[in-house]
């Protein structure tokens, strides 16, 4: 699928290496992970494979890379784990924008939520304009409600699963070092 030097400056990460040197490019394999997880997770809840991919993709959409390069308008939850700065409202919400490209458990829930959603207007659009409307509404209700609200708590979810982790290895690490002595 790839050539042994393909050109990788859009993926973090590889910096434009060879892509058979394993230690210039060892992120490719977790954002492809996460790509795949957006594709199939979709249909492993029993969404359309496609409907996941463009919420994937308007999740990693390079624009928001770049809003997130600018001034942040204010932070919230200033000076704890959540900490996060503010660049853009929609609606009068603050939205919290993350970096969607390597992560696996908002991925995951972005694309349950979508698939219960697509089942849900599946149910309820009529069978004339399904086709266009089902696929268009979850798209738009996936991004909306992964920007806005799933992306965020399962971000600051992780953040604190990896904050306990590292908690408990200094615990661990510094019991070591106490029996290590005594």
């Amino acid at each position: 699928m790839f050539p042994g030097t393909y050109d990788c400056d859009r993926f973090d990460g590889c910096n434009g290496r060879n892509l058979s040197d394993p230690f210039h490019c060892r992120g490719l394999l977790f954002l492809l992970y996460a790509r795949l997880f957006r594709i199939y997770g979709n249909e492993k809840f029993g969404g359309t494979p496609f409907v996941g991919m463009a919420i994937g993709a308007a999740l990693v959409y390079p624009s928001i890379a770049v809003i997130m390069g600018g001034e942040p308008l204010y932070t919230l939850f200033a000076g704890t784990i959540f900490e996060s700065p503010v660049y853009v409202t929609f609606l009068g919400i603050p939205v919290i924008l993350m970096n969607y490209a390597s992560s696996v458990i908002p991925v995951v829930l972005v694309c349950f939520f979508a698939a219960k959603l697509e089942r849900f207007l599946d149910r309820c659009i009529p069978q004339l304009v399904k086709a266009f409307v089902v696929p268009m509404l979850t798209i738009l209700g996936g991004v909306v409600l992964g920007l806005l609200v799933l992306g965020p708590i399962a971000t600051f979810a992780s953040n604190l699963l990896g904050a306990l982790m590292g908690f408990l290895l200094k615990l661990t690490l510094q019991s070591v070092d106490f029996f290590m002595e005594h």
